[in-house]
């Protein structure tokens, strides 16, 4: 008769375990669903694009054309974003720019388990090119998506949870 209550306390606790591990995977982004409501709004007068993010994630400006995105205190970083516009040198279009990296990527790849891949991306309708790498390393995950607009080469960077950078990258907005 001691089994019957042993098995019901263990379950009692897997189920309490499992509430907590979703609750904190909800709290730091793993989940695919983001409650975006209470996020707040950057906007890039200088180039012409506007983007949501979590209110408790802060925005470094190193310049006009670089946005940097990343939770508040101290490194080592869980996970980064960037934003960077450039002159379009060249003419090439981000599907262009993103089978060039893809290049570099795959001569660069000093592990056996680091992965490369290439994809269409697409941002506020334009279309693009992605890089995914990811690796065992601190660094388990890097994406950058190439979209070119107005002669300007957008270059979207994305390190780590990916489900949160693929959120932003949604509410990404030309404003001119």
């Amino acid at each position: 008769m001691q089994k019957v209550p042993l098995v019901i306390l263990i379950m009692l606790v897997a189920v309490i375990l499992t509430t907590v591990v979703f609750y904190i995977c909800n709290y730091f982004y793993n989940l695919k669903e983001l409650d975006v409501s209470k996020w707040k709004t950057y906007t890039n007068n200088d180039y012409g694009y506007s983007f949501e993010y979590p209110a408790d994630l802060k925005i470094d400006t190193m310049t006009s054309n670089l946005v940097n995105i990343e939770p508040y205190g101290s490194l080592p970083l869980k996970f980064s974003y960037s934003i960077q516009v450039d002159n379009n040198i060249g003419n090439v279009t981000g599907k262009e720019r993103a089978n060039g990296e893809y290049a570099y990527w795959k001569s660069a790849i000093f592990s056996p388990t680091t992965k490369v891949f290439i994809s269409d991306a697409t941002v506020d309708g334009i279309n693009g090119g992605k890089v995914t790498v990811t690796a065992q390393t601190d660094i388990k995950t890097m994406e950058e998506i190439y979209i070119v607009k107005n002669d300007k080469m957008y270059d979207f960077e994305g390190t780590n949870n990916q489900t949160l950078f693929d959120k932003i990258i949604s509410t990404f907005k030309f404003t001119k």
